[in-house]
């Protein structure tokens, strides 16, 4: 599985991008997480997974979301 974080510095959304991307490496360290560009939808935390958007995301529930796409 990819999950990119859209943490783009000078952006509106880059810290909770940040945060997030944080936490995602931390409960998820198996995981290739990446810090991505804008990914076009501002002021929430927005990752891609396996090239799908999701959007107004916390930190809790991207984890949510990547538990389960593990899952499957």
């Amino acid at each position: 599985m990819r999950v990119n974080i859209c943490a783009q510095k000078d952006s509106c959304c880059y810290k909770k991008g940040s945060e997030s991307l944080k936490a995602s490496r931390e409960r998820f360290p198996e995981l290739e997480i990446s810090e991505s560009g804008c990914l076009g939808i501002c002021k929430t935390v927005v990752a891609e997974i396996d090239g799908k958007l999701y959007s107004e995301l916390t930190a809790d529930s991207l984890a949510k979301l990547i538990n389960e796409k593990l899952k499957g």
